[in-house]
């Protein structure tokens, strides 16, 4: 049944300032219409442009993104010789047009409830004059107060995510599991350091038995085997898919290093995964006081003592309270970074007793740098720490994982709970971005961390504050 042109649907989505800065360029080709019969048309209000005026000159992803729309428009209106007043075309049956003023009625409507001149309140009041003029509206937004105030007066809301990989943050992929097994395959894993594959997906006749799917396994996916005949029996493993085994952890999982000991079996996947030399890429994603950071820099200790590695990197995403930067601390750009990452430095003395060992192992071995001076950089044979990932955007983390050379290693950590980037959440940011789109790899591993181990001040903090 062919497609009845005779009526023409018209729809308009009105941008945010936020959308664009965090989806850039790509946001002008996301809502290109896939039917024949309707036109869409983006409407760009006038104080967004000088919004992302704000945010040009940035050396982050949000200036990156501000000046990718502001050339993607001015090469449309080149190439199609239109003007935003009336719309430029940006492909069949799809414009982008900019409006300057909205109806001034609603200036005194809402007098006394928003804050009139406000740039989001300018950007709501465009959206709910097209409505109300019986135009089709959708208000792209990622501003949740603005999305709701919109909805309260009848506006579509639309929050557009593209660069989201996760629809919600409970289904984001942990990298363990716990399993109940037979009380034999413990016993052989223990004899044989191993569980083939045929044994470990094979099930005979028990029905609390959980087996995984050979499909659902991912490589360096953590296990907790339990034995259904006794329940203290247990075995910790790591699937490695390169040979289609359960393995054992690493044997300095149960030793010390440093002065540090695993205190639970996630520290234990979590110090198994920084020390095996196959894994080139550690998420560490958990609440504060699980061991992340501590456990990252004793590896990195480690490996810069035995030689595997000629340096440890640190570094964690420009994000703070009041949205300012390095530039606002005192001193060099080395006393800033060494201010900025002064958690990672605090953990030193926990693994180095010696205050001499300690300032000479630092200015020998730990070189802290800022994310946004990597672009362009190669570093091979380094333990990198991304801290406080959750605060960084997928753009920052690729740029950092792609100065990663040979015989390398970077680990990701972080708590998405705890993001201060107004334009990152749960589900878009850095880290989770990483650990979706990276867990099939053979060189990646994640570690989802639960247990406080800091202090029960530390715990409860987490759970309830």
């Amino acid at each position: 049944m062919g497609e009845n042109l005779s009526e023409i649907i018209e729809e308009y989505k009105v941008l945010d300032t936020n959308v664009l800065l965090h989806g850039g360029a790509k946001v002008l080709s996301a809502f290109k219409p896939k039917r024949k019969d309707k036109v869409t048309t983006l409407i760009i209000p006038l104080v967004v442009f000088n919004e992302l005026d704000k945010f040009k000159r940035d050396m982050n992803t949000l200036g990156k993104n501000a000046r990718a729309v502001a050339n993607a428009i001015k090469e449309a209106r080149k190439k199609e010789g239109g003007s935003l007043l009336d719309g430029v075309k940006l492909s069949d049956n799809y414009y982008v047009k900019s409006i300057r003023k909205y109806d001034d009625k609603l200036d005194k409507e809402f007098n006394g409830v928003l804050e009139q001149n406000k740039p989001d309140t300018v950007i709501f009041k465009t959206a709910l004059s097209l409505h109300r003029q019986g135009k089709k509206v959708e208000f792209v937004t990622h501003d949740t107060i603005l999305s709701n105030i919109a909805d309260a007066c009848g506006i579509t809301v639309n929050e557009w995510e593209d660069f989201s990989v996760l629809t919600d943050y409970s289904s984001l992929y942990k990298g363990r599991r716990i399993l109940s097994v037979r009380d034999g395959l413990i016993d052989s894993f223990y004899e044989k350091k191993r569980i083939s594959l045929e044994e470990f997906i094979y099930c005979e006749d028990e029905k609390t038995i959980r087996y995984v799917e050979k499909n659902s396994l991912f490589s360096n996916e953590y296990f907790l085997l339990k034995s259904l005949e006794a329940s203290k029996k247990t075995a910790l493993a790591r699937y490695d898919a390169v040979k289609q085994k359960l393995v054992p952890l690493h044997p300095l999982t149960e030793k010390n290093i440093g002065n540090l000991t695993c205190k639970n079996y996630e520290q234990k996947f979590a110090m198994d995964a920084l020390l095996t030399p196959d894994i080139s890429l550690v998420h560490l994603i958990g609440p504060a006081g699980t061991g992340k950071t501590i456990l990252a820099l004793a590896a990195a200790c480690y490996g810069v003592m035995e030689k595997i590695y000629k340096k440890i990197f640190i570094t964690k995403p420009l994000v703070a309270s009041g949205k300012k930067d390095i530039g606002f601390l005192p001193g060099s750009k080395e006393e800033k970074l060494k201010s900025w990452v002064a958690p990672i430095y605090d953990n030193l003395p926990l693994l180095i007793t010696n205050e001499k060992e300690i300032k000479q192992f630092s200015e020998s071995y730990i070189e802290a740098e800022a994310s946004t001076y990597l672009r362009g950089r190669s570093l091979p044979e380094i333990f990198f720490i991304l801290d406080e990932c959750q605060n960084a955007t997928p753009d920052e983390v690729k740029t950092t994982v792609t100065r990663i050379g040979e015989d390398s290693k970077v680990v990701l950590t972080g708590d998405p709970s705890q993001i201060d980037d107004p334009y990152l959440s749960d589900t878009n940011n850095g880290l989770c971005h990483s650990n979706e789109r990276m867990k099939k790899e053979d060189f990646v591993a994640t570690i989802f961390m639960e247990q406080c181990v800091r202090s029960k001040l530390s715990e409860a903090a987490a759970k309830l504050l």
